[in-house]
């Protein structure tokens, strides 16, 4: 559930993508083929956008401008729900971390998805260079973009491919985040606009136009084959593994640390049942002993062994709200557990779910009569 935000908690985000990504892996062959297909048709509309600007507008203002509509490829591929390599290639990287399979199922949605992409981008560059639909004033715009796109060291367009998939990666894990389409181009838009304007390297949203100048005669295929084999590189590492493996990993590292906490509600609780039964049977033969004990700090600190001293009641009255937990004052983390009881020994806590791990669920302690009451 979301936060009182509207924001959604990275947990929420990170189940989200799990979801996505079975769903992926579910689709037969065939569909994912036309999907990618259609998505690498459409990532056309980047360099569409780009070389038309840049024929109605020629000059260094022009540019900027023509930038601007880089991201059109990504909306259309994105909002239409296509495949898109680095894009929802990402998600099945995390369901294998979680889940410790689908290894196999993820290779074939990868060369089936890669393969029809790179077939939609040569049938977009076939249909803007081959069948005379463009201006030559935009078809020379759209091979001059292929050209300058293959013209560096390969070196380069691997490098510049890693930061090329971290960001179309990133904002794919970012749109599973908004709540509506407009927030969905909105962060599309952003996001993308960046891999245009510095060049970075995509493997499918640049083959598009090299592809085009590939059929002008303008490069060689083996150059256009060497960049494919570098830029993929680079978007694997950059987008796939990179922003699968962080957002994985910060997911986990809350769950562990809320593990660490409920082993101290279990040792606690345990510490609260003997208390308990020593009370009982010291209150049947001596009276009204008082009861008191040493119990573990809560706090989500891994190596934390600080003792904190409660009596029954007072424990009883912690456990008596599931978000409350017992800390040391200092070993609290304000922005997500405000403080709501200061006591002599310890602060009681109100753990929130803005982190993205679940709420630990204590069960709450009901009043026994033969519990001595502290006085």
């Amino acid at each position: 559930m979301a936060t009182e935000s509207g924001r959604l908690t990275a947990r929420e985000i990170y189940e989200r993508v799990l979801d996505d990504a079975r769903s992926e892996l579910n689709r037969t062959a065939s569909a994912l083929g036309f999907s990618g297909l259609a998505a690498g048709l459409f990532m056309g509309l980047t360099g569409l956008g780009v070389s038309g600007t840049l024929a109605a507008l020629p000059g260094d203002g022009g540019e900027f401008i023509a930038e601007l509509l880089y991201p059109l490829g990504f909306i259309a591929v994105v909002i239409g729900r296509a495949q898109l390599f680095t894009e929802n290639t990402l998600f099945p990287v995390v369901l294998i971390l979680e889940e410790r399979r689908h290894l196999p199922a993820t290779l074939r949605l990868w060369v089936v998805v890669f393969a029809a992409n790179v077939l939609g981008a040569l049938t977009f560059a076939a249909l803007a260079t081959v069948t005379g639909a463009l201006q030559p004033a935009v078809v020379a715009e759209l091979v001059q973009l292929g050209v300058k796109a293959v013209d560096q060291p390969l070196v380069s367009v691997f490098t510049s491919g890693i930061l090329g998939g971290l960001l179309i990666a990133l904002m794919s894990w970012l749109v599973t985040s908004a709540q509506s389409t407009i927030g969905q181009i909105a962060v599309i838009w952003l996001i993308t606009f960046p891999v245009g304007l510095l060049g970075l390297a995509h493997c499918i949203a640049s083959s598009g136009y090299i592809l085009a100048a590939t059929l002008a005669g303008a490069t060689s295929l083996g150059t256009y084959v060497m960049w494919l084999g570098a830029a993929t590189a680079g978007n694997i590492i950059g987008g796939v593994l990179l922003v699968s493996l962080l957002n994985y990993g910060q997911v986990r590292a809350g769950a562990q640390m809320n593990r660490r906490r409920a082993r101290r509600l279990a040792e606690n609780e345990a510490v609260f049942s003997r208390l308990s039964e020593r009370l009982r049977q010291r209150s049947s033969a001596n009276g009204e002993p008082e009861g008191i004990a040493q119990f573990r700090c809560e706090c989500s600190t891994s190596n934390c062994t600080t003792e904190i001293t409660m009596s029954v009641d007072d424990y009883r009255h912690l456990r008596s709200h599931s978000r409350w937990f017992a800390v040391v004052s200092g070993h609290q983390t304000p922005e997500i557990e405000p403080v709501v009881e200061e006591h002599h020994d310890y602060l009681i806590v109100e753990r929130n779910e803005k982190a993205g791990e679940p709420i630990l669920r204590p069960r709450p302690w009901r009043r026994s009569p033969w519990v001595v009451r502290r006085n």
